[in-house]
C-alpha cells in the first residue's frame, strides 16, 4: 500500500466538538507496518444539490453543493482508492425543490456518481409515499430510489410489527461486508426509534423500529464470524454528545471492542469525538461539511491502533475560501463586518480552496447529471414573492419569524380558525435578507402537507401543547393562544399516555398547571369544554410527532382537509399582499420557565 502519511505530528487533535482532546504522539509510518483505512461520513443532505452564494463585500462565497463536495471526494479517491470507505447516515432526499420535484431521484442519480459502500435509512426517507398519487404501497417511492441505487442500503432495526420479521428489499439488508485496502469492513444500519412520530405515521404503520444495543451487538457478532476485520455503524440518529443520547447509551451498552466507528445523523449537530471509546462523526445539515476518521491498522494483527486513530473537525464543503480562513461560512462574516469586528480586507479577496495538497475542482460529471433537474425546477422556483428587510430571527423561546410567516398565511386562508398551530419540525430553515422566492418557500417547507381545519376542545389542545413542549420535539408555533411551561428535567413530570409501560419523552407533561394554556386575546384559561376550530397541517392530523393519541378522538365529521400546504399557502399570501415588510415581528406566545437541567433539544 502507498504510504499517504509519513508522520503524525505530536499535536493536540480535538475529537470534540466543543469539550476536550487527545494528544497525538509522534510515531514513524515509513516503516510499512500499518496500512490506513480513511472512513467519509455524511448525513442529512435533505436534497441540498445547490451550492450556496453568498455576497460578501462584493464577492460571493460559495459554500456546499454537489458539485464541489464530489471535487473533495475526487481527491480523496485519488489518495486513497480502495483504503477510503464512505458513508451516509440518512435523510439524503427530503427538503429542497431540486429533489422533491422527482421524489428524490435527482439526489439518487448524484449519490451514485459517489464511492459510497453504504447508506442508512433516515425517517425522511419514508415521505413520498406511492410512487405514484394513489398508488397503494406507501413505501413504493424509497423501494423504486432503493432500486435505483448503486450502493447498498442498511437498517438493522426495522421490523414488521405482523409476526416480527425484519424488514427487507432487494438492495436493503441488516449490514454488508465491503472490502478495503485488503480488509473486510462490515457495516450495520440503524434508523432511530422515533421515526413513526417523525414521518408520515401511515407509510410506517406496520413497522416497528427496535431498541439499538441487541439489534447491533447480534449483527456485529455475525459480521465477526464472517471474518469482519472491523465493524462501522451508519445510523440515522443522535449524536453521542450527551449520555442520555440513543448513540451514547447503545455505545455504553456494547461490549468493548463491538464497534469501531459511528458515523451518526438526525439531530443536525456537530460531533468529532470518542463515546465510549468509539469514534463518533456527524457533520450538521444541508451538504455543507463532512467527517472523516482516519485509522492506521497494524498490519500483522489486523488491529486497529486506537493511539494513531485521528478524528477530524468537520471538514467544510467550500468553491471559495475567505483571505484569513479555511472556510466559507458568510453568515458569521458578515455579521462580523455589520458590527464592525471583521474588516472587507482581513477576508477578501476570495481563495481557491485545497485539499489534502490539491486544489479543489467542481465534479463535471455531477454537473452534467444534474443540469437537467436544475432547469426543470428553475421554471418554477425563481418567482419573486416578496422582499426581506433584513434576516428572519429565531427567538429565545425557541419560534421565529418564519412560523410567523406561515401562522399568517394559514390566518388569511382559514380566518375561521380560532387557533393556528404548526410543528417545529416542519419549518426546515430561515429565511435571509433579499428576494423571497418560491424555491425559498419550498426548503421552508418541502414537505408536502396539506391544510387540515379541525374541531378542537381546549383539552386536545393542551394535551397537544404538551407534546410539543415535552421536549421530544421543536416548539411549535402558534397563533390564537399563549402558553407557559417548565422547560426542566422533573421525574414528576412523566407520564405513560399510551399504556405501554413506558414513560417516554414526548408523553412528559410540562404544562405550568396555574397558568398553562390561555387565549391569546384574552389572558383568560382554555377552558376544557371549550370548542373551536384548529387549523394545521395533515401530518399532525394522521398522528406525527407523537399526537395520535390527540387526533384519534377527532371523527371524520369534524375534519376538512384541503390541497393545499403551508408553502403555498405562504406564496398566496404574498402575492395578495405584494410590498409586505417582512419579517413580521411578533411577540413571543411560550414561555419556558428555566431551572436546573433545562435543554431545548429539537431532533429532525
Amino acid at each position: 500500500m502507498r504510504h499517504l502519511i509519513l508522520w503524525i505530528l505530536s499535536v493536540a487533535l480535538l475529537v470534540s466538538c466543543s469539550h476536550g482532546g487527545v494528544t497525538q504522539p509522534v510515531v514513524d509510518l515509513t516503516n510499512g507496518k500499518y496500512d490506513e483505512i480513511v472512513v467519509v461520513g455524511t448525513n442529512d443532505f435533505h436534497g441540498y444539490l445547490r451550492t450556496t452564494d453568498t455576497a460578501v463585500g462584493g464577492a460571493n462565497v460559495t459554500q456546499g453543493g454537489a458539485v464541489w463536495f464530489a471535487g473533495y471526494v475526487d481527491i480523496l479517491q485519488r489518495k486513497f482508492g480502495d483504503h477510503l470507505v464512505m458513508l451516509d447516515a440518512g435523510d439524503m432526499y427530503q427538503g429542497t425543490m431540486d429533489s422533491n420535484m422527482f421524489k428524490g431521484k435527482s439526489v439518487e442519480d448524484f449519490y451514485n456518481l459517489m464511492p459510497y459502500r453504504a447508506l442508512a435509512i433516515g425517517n425522511h426517507e419514508f415521505d413520498y409515499g406511492p410512487l405514484k398519487k394513489g398508488g397503494k404501497d406507501v413505501r413504493g417511492t424509497i423501494k423504486q430510489r432503493m432500486l435505483e441505487s448503486t450502493h447498498p442500503f442498511v437498517q438493522a432495526n426495522i421490523f414488521y410489527r405482523k409476526g416480527g420479521r425484519i424488514w427487507t428489499e432487494k438492495n436493503l439488508q441488516p449490514s454488508v461486508m465491503v472490502f478495503a485496502g485488503g480488509y473486510k469492513v462490515g457495516i450495520i444500519g440503524l434508523t432511530t426509534t422515533n421515526t413513526a412520530g417523525t414521518t408520515l405515521p401511515q407509510n410506517v404503520a406496520d413497522l416497528e423500529f427496535r431498541e439499538f444495543a441487541p439489534v447491533a451487538l447480534k449483527e456485529a457478532q455475525k459480521l465477526r464470524a464472517q471474518g469482519a476485520d472491523f465493524v462501522f455503524i451508519t445510523t440515522h440518529e443522535g449524536d453521542g454528545n450527551k449520555p442520555t443520547d440513543p448513540i451514547s447509551k447503545m455505545l455504553a451498552a456494547l461490549p468493548p471492542g463491538t464497534v469501531d466507528a459511528v458515523v451518526s445523523g438526525h439531530s443536525h449537530t456537530e460531533t468529532h469525538r470518542l463515546v465510549s471509546g468509539v469514534p463518533v462523526i456527524q457533520s450538521r445539515t444541508q451538504g455543507k461539511y463532512f467527517g472523516r476518521i482516519d485509522f492506521f491498522v497494524n498490519k500483522e494483527t489486523r488491529k486497529i491502533e486506537p493511539s494513531l486513530t485521528h478524528i477530524y473537525d468537520m471538514q467544510p464543503i467550500c468553491g471559495t475560501w475567505f483571505q484569513n480562513a479555511k472556510s466559507c461560512d458568510a453568515k458569521p462574516v458578515n455579521d462580523g463586518i455589520k458590527a464592525g469586528n471583521v474588516k472587507v480586507a482581513d477576508v477578501l479577496p476570495l481563495r481557491t480552496p485545497v485539499y489534502e495538497g490539491e486544489e479543489v475542482k467542481p465534479s463535471k460529471s455531477v454537473e452534467s447529471v444534474l443540469a437537467p433537474y436544475f432547469a426543470k425546477a428553475d421554471v418554477e422556483r425563481k418567482e419573486v414573492l416578496g422582499e426581506a428587510k433584513s434576516d428572519f430571527e429565531r427567538y429565545p423561546s425557541g419560534e421565529n419569524q418564519v412560523g410567523t410567516l406561515i401562522l399568517d398565511s394559514f390566518h388569511y386562508r382559514f380566518p375561521q380558525a380560532k387557533v393556528v398551530y404548526m410543528n417545529g419540525g416542519g419549518i426546515r430553515r430561515m429565511l435571509a435578507k433579499g428576494p423571497i422566492t418560491y424555491g425559498d418557500l419550498y426548503e421552508v417547507s418541502p414537505f408536502d402537507n396539506f391544510a387540515t381545519l379541525l374541531q378542537f376542545t381546549g383539552k386536545q389542545l393542551k394535551e397537544l401543547v404538551k407534546v410539543h413542549t415535552s421536549g421530544a420535539h421543536g416548539v411549535p408555533a402558534v397563533r390564537g393562544i399563549k402558553v407557559t411551561y417548565f422547560n426542566r428535567e422533573d421525574p414528576a413530570f412523566d407520564r405513560d399516555v399510551n399504556g405501554d409501560g413506558k414513560k417516554e419523552k414526548w408523553e412528559r407533561d410540562r404544562l405550568d398547571p396555574k397558568i398553562g394554556v390561555v387565549w391569546e386575546k384574552t389572558g383568560k384559561p382554555v377552558g376544557d369544554k371549550e370548542t373551536f376550530w384548529l387549523a394545521t397541517v395533515d401530518y399532525l392530523a394522521a398522528g406525527g410527532d407523537n399526537t395520535a393519541h390527540v387526533f384519534d378522538q377527532i371523527p371524520a365529521n369534524k375534519r376538512k382537509y384541503f390541497d393545499v400546504g403551508p408553502r403555498d399557502l405562504m406564496a398566496e399570501y404574498l402575492r395578495k399582499h405584494p410590498g409586505i415588510e417582512l419579517p413580521r415581528a411578533e411577540e413571543m406566545k411560550l414561555n419556558g420557565i428555566k431551572g436546573p437541567g433545562a435543554e431545548a433539544p429539537h431532533e429532525h
